[in-house]
């Protein structure tokens, strides 16, 4: 299993970018590069996936079903607490994700 650091290193902005393309196709075309803070945010999100992605695979487990180990583990609380505070300014000024309210 690779290191934390490693996987640090392996995710840079680029990854992030092309791993969350479809989604950020979906943001104003600047506002990665205006926003430093939500780029920080989801590079932490994206290595924390991977990381639980991994741990999976390494783990070789084949008693646990994916959905359990990695989908219920990204979908959970501690993950959601990372992106929660994100601005999503969207193409049509709308900024429909941004009114939100996850309870």
């Amino acid at each position: 299993m690779p290191s934390t650091e490693v996987i640090k290193t392996y995710v840079s902005d680029s990854a992030v970018k092309s791993i969350l393309k479809f989604w950020i196709s979906n943001l104003k075309s600047n506002h990665l590069e205006e926003d430093d803070d939500t780029l920080k945010t989801l590079k932490r999100f994206v290595r924390m996936a991977i990381e639980i992605h991994l741990k999976h695979i390494f783990n070789g487990d084949e008693k646990t079903r994916y959905g359990i180990d990695v989908l219920e583990k990204v979908k959970s609380e501690r993950l959601k607490d990372v992106t929660k505070d994100i601005k999503v300014p969207s193409l049509s000024d709308l900024n429909l994700a941004d009114a939100v309210e996850i309870i």
